[in-house]
């Protein structure tokens, strides 16, 4: 933790193993570990620590996870899933990923199915980035993308789980790689930059419409450009 009055450094509290992402809004703190998504939580009040493994299998981590203003976190949850008649080899069997969300007290609240979060096809999963983008809106809620450029909406609840709606691909064409999203008006309109191939496009997405619209971007002299984000 940083002091900027005091340009001082506090040190927080360590893990075993490397932390990829951090996130909080408010009170705690979350941070992810890996391998097989390992969650710690800081008290920012007490100082204490918890943790909890949520599951990631094939050398898969996410890029990023979020948490709402309730202090809940959203974890995608990637296991396969062993096929009747399979000898138990990844290819075989089912891959499947949720989006499991833990309460304050690291207590898993609900879980969410995200499809196009990984390619069914390609098992690989060290490659794959997990959530690569998210923005918090004004009504609270937050978007995310995946890898593949498959958007969702959390809309959090007070009392019971959040909702997690299914909002179609970020560009028009269907999969991409957008490493980082923005909220443009803070309510209706997200911003990134997609990576097909070796083609950039500005992309807009209307949360009202579900449709977005995209503007090609050059870059003659950068082949494989990526433009990563952050939340700031």
């Amino acid at each position: 933790r940083y002091h900027p009055n005091e340009e001082k450094w506090e040190h927080l509290f360590s893990a075993p193993e490397g932390l990829i992402a951090v996130c909080g809004v408010g009170r705690w703190i979350y941070a992810l570990g890996y391998w097989d998504h390992v969650v710690y939580q800081y008290d920012t009040l007490t100082g204490k620590t918890r943790t909890q493994t949520v599951e990631s299998e094939g050398g898969h981590v996410s890029r990023n996870i979020v948490a709402d203003e309730n202090g809940h976190v959203y974890v995608p949850r990637v296991k396969y899933v062993r096929l009747p008649g399979s000898k138990g080899a990844d290819e075989e069997n089912l891959l499947v990923t949720m989006l499991v969300e833990f309460d304050e007290t690291l207590t898993e609240v609900s879980s969410t199915p995200l499809i196009h979060y990984a390619d069914p096809k390609r098992r690989n999963l060290r490659n794959n980035h997990g959530i690569v983008g998210f923005s918090y809106l004004a009504d609270h809620s937050i978007v995310i993308i995946t890898h593949l450029g498959f958007l969702y909406r959390i809309i959090p609840k007070i009392s019971g789980p959040a909702v997690v709606e299914e909002l179609g691909w970020f560009h028009p064409q269907g999969r991409s790689y957008s490493a980082a999203i923005f909220p443009l008006d803070g309510h209706y309109k997200i911003l990134g930059i997609s990576r097909r191939g070796n083609r950039h496009d500005l992309v807009m997405y209307d949360l009202t419409t579900k449709q977005s619209n995209i503007v090609p971007v050059e870059t003659p002299q950068v082949r494989h450009l990526l433009l990563y984000g952050s939340n700031t």
